[in-house]
């Protein structure tokens, strides 16, 4: 969890001093977020859910940096299984008409307050009661890599009913 926390620290650090060095090569989908899956099953089944994936497109590639697309990838999911409260996780991957990518990733978890939205992405705000373990760094980490590679996080939730993060790229 130190470790965790130590790293968390100095992604944000280097992202907001301007250091952050990307790595533009052909990321593949749907193997990266594949292979994301066999990363996060245990943890899935540790809290109870079921990943499920669909795929509207052919395989296709963008050019974007993969260690930080899985970076953002990963801590969604994360999130998706501690918050999701043991019910199905969903995610869509679709490449856009401009060939990038669009990946939602969907729970039916506790969901967040309207007025909590913007919060989500301030540092070390935790904004759930569940207690669940975390620094409160790995939302707004990812929507800052979205953003520097040239994309966009965003979400829509309703308490009660869940959640859907929505990366473009």
């Amino acid at each position: 969890h130190l470790l965790e926390l130590v790293n968390d620290v100095l992604d944000l650090s280097k992202i907001e001093a301007g250091k952050i060095e990307l790595s533009l090569q052909p990321v593949m989908f749907p193997a990266l977020i594949e292979d994301l899956f066999v990363t996060v099953r245990p943890l899935a089944d540790e809290y109870g859910s079921t990943l499920s994936l669909e795929i509207e497109s052919e395989p296709f590639n963008i050019i974007s940096d993969p260690r930080r697309v899985r970076q953002v990838l990963l801590n969604l999911l994360s999130n998706a299984i501690k918050f999701g409260e043991g019910k199905p996780i969903r995610m869509t991957c679709k490449q856009t008409p401009d060939r990038g990518v669009h990946i939602e990733v969907i729970d039916q978890g506790l969901g967040i307050a309207s007025e909590d939205i913007p919060r989500i992405f301030e540092e070390f705000v935790q904004v759930s009661e569940s207690k669940q373990p975390g620094t409160g760094l790995g939302l707004p980490i990812s929507r800052r890599l979205a953003q520097l590679l040239d994309g966009s996080l965003t979400v829509c939730s309703t308490p009660g009913q869940g959640s859907t993060f929505r990366l473009t790229l």
